[in-house]
């Protein structure tokens, strides 16, 4: 459905990619079609991230279950697509938990990379304290990759107040971990 604006307008760009009716009953009935032949293990290998994305793009609820099951999977992709449907498509708060999971124990960098993405979405402006401790002490490991590092203390500015403009400059600019970083704010978590 498209979104209204504060004039009690349709927004001309929602509306030109609402779907019709139709194109909803279409979209579903693929969705439920695919479930079915996941549920049938006739998807290969290589095509269910695919699958578990378009379940995700459609907001396809009842595929929910199948979707966890992969955030264990022995295949990073899939773990990573599992993650980023639950965090970023379906929004789903109790995730935050797997993710911070995640964060620590997966051994996937791209797959902690998700995590903390997922993390700064589902805890945006929440001051989470256990969020914020999780996410500190990946800032301070040095053994963690820096790329890991850098998104892990972006996320921190972001979970304690989001300031769009904020996150685009720690984003783009060269970014320097022992010059860049405010320690006092990463040590009080």
């Amino acid at each position: 459905m498209p979104e209204q604006n504060n004039d009690n307008e349709m927004d001309p760009v929602a509306l030109e990619f609402a779907r019709s009716p139709e194109e909803e009953a279409q979209a579903r009935a693929e969705v439920e079609a695919d479930l079915a032949t996941l549920h049938r293990g006739e998807i290969p290998r290589q095509g269910i991230f695919d699958t578990i994305h378009q379940f995700g793009e459609e907001r396809f609820m009842d595929a929910l279950p199948d979707i966890q099951r992969y955030l264990t999977s022995p295949d990073e992709r899939l773990r990573y697509i599992a993650l980023h449907v639950l965090t970023q498509h379906y929004q789903l708060p109790d995730y935050a938990l797997i993710a911070m999971d995640m964060l620590k124990n997966d051994p996937d960098e791209e797959c902690r990379l998700m995590a903390i993405s997922g993390l700064l979405t589902l805890r945006r402006d929440s001051a989470d304290p256990a969020a914020l401790k999780v996410l500190a002490s990946v800032v301070r490991d040095e053994h963690e990759d820096t790329p890991v590092r850098e998104r892990a203390y972006r996320a921190m500015r972001g979970i304690l107040s989001y300031n769009k403009n904020e996150q685009l400059q720690l984003s783009v600019k060269p970014f320097d971990l022992t010059r860049d970083v405010d320690w006092n704010f990463v040590n009080r978590y």
